[in-house]
């Protein structure tokens, strides 16, 4: 049998991650048409072999994807999510463009008091379970966790990515202080990447399989973790043995997908806290790349502090006791429909936010 890196030279895996960076260069006009292209490829391929296809809906990704399908006339694809896990807005969205609610396996408290806490990221917190679950079986994954040394499955490497971040290592590794001869720290509580496994993933299997069907999926490499290193190696389209998806935004970045969700005019809500500005959803700010950009209503994240103003790359007039938190960026400065000056920034979720003025 093949180890890990015989396995990526067979299979051309270099040459599959060096087209797909390639593809991530284009300009955004040609990715939208490539998007299309795997879109429209997806859905002919299975339903001429008698399968359905559906769309995971959640957040402003698969929202847009949703929109994007039925913009290039595939209206006909159904949608499914564990919305009950959304903020209220975004339940109301999916109510409004019929998306099929499912529910969770478990609770979140269940899923915590079972298996563990979602630390950090999904890959971290798969590893640190793994550390807390010691077994003849995963001895030479844990050792590669601790070290970044890999067995003869993995080409007997050193220095890999498998090592977990030294920092983490310190928190939660003490697991291996007996067979590492190392000293590091134990976490009172358990950890564990099941969480979305049981709140999304198996509700959204159990429909798949139930219906026949196959997912859309609004995922997107620039987002990095495990999914950057599944989308580079196996495209926008796959169709393995166990698992069969879409992602026609692959090779999208974020700055991608927000305009294409302004070209489609999504609408996309969600506040935290109070706010003390107007929003605009019609704006003109600088042009970019030869053509005008568009505005649109997005997320804003606020917090309590004295009057003033808050730097966030810019000054941001404001009144009362809420203003943004330094979480948010101003990219640009652009002017609304009314000519009303419009602050175009990144938030948390790489939405933007417009700011004329505030109350």
């Amino acid at each position: 049998m093949m180890n890990c890196v015989e396995r990526y030279e067979a299979e051309g895996t270099a040459a599959k991650v060096n087209a797909f960076r390639i593809k991530q260069q284009l300009p955004y006009d040609q990715k939208v048409i490539l998007a299309e292209m795997r879109a429209k490829e997806f859905y002919r391929t299975m339903t001429n072999q008698g399968h359905n296809v559906h769309v995971s809906v959640g957040g402003l990704d698969s929202i847009t994807l949703l929109l994007f399908l039925r913009h290039i006339g595939l209206t006909d694809v159904p949608a499914v999510s564990v919305s009950s896990l959304e903020d209220k807005s975004i339940q109301r969205i999916h109510k409004d463009l019929g998306v099929i609610p499912l529910k969770p396996l478990k609770s979140k408290v269940e899923v915590i008091q079972e298996f563990g806490f979602p630390v950090l990221s999904k890959e971290t917190a798969g590893k640190i379970d793994l550390l807390q679950r010691t077994t003849e079986k995963n001895a030479t994954v844990r050792h590669a966790i601790i070290t970044g040394e890999t067995g003869e499955y993995g080409g007997n490497r050193t220095g890999t990515r498998m090592k977990m971040s030294q920092k983490w290592l310190e928190r939660f590794a003490g697991y291996e202080n007996a067979n590492e001869g190392v000293n590091y720290q134990i976490a009172p509580f358990k950890v564990s990447d099941k969480c979305c496994y049981y709140l999304k993933e198996k509700p959204c299997g159990n429909y798949a399989r139930e219906h026949d069907s196959f997912p859309y999926l609004g995922l997107m490499a620039s987002e990095g973790g495990r999914r950057q290193k599944a989308l580079m190696m196996h495209g926008c389209n796959y169709y393995g043995k166990t698992t069969t998806r879409s992602a026609p935004f692959a090779i999208f970045d974020r700055q991608d997908l927000l305009q294409l969700a302004l070209d489609l005019q999504v609408q996309y809500r969600k506040s935290t806290g109070r706010s003390c500005g107007t929003r605009t959803g019609h704006c003109a700010p600088p042009r970019r790349n030869g053509r005008d950009v568009a505005c649109a209503v997005s997320e804003s994240i606020w917090r309590s502090g004295p009057t003033g103003s808050i730097d966030c790359g810019r000054k941001i007039p404001r009144s009362g006791n809420s203003g943004c938190t330094d979480a948010v960026r101003t990219r640009r400065q652009g002017k609304s429909s009314a000519g009303a000056v419009c602050w175009i920034t990144s938030a948390l979720v790489g939405t933007i936010c417009f700011w004329t003025r505030t109350k």
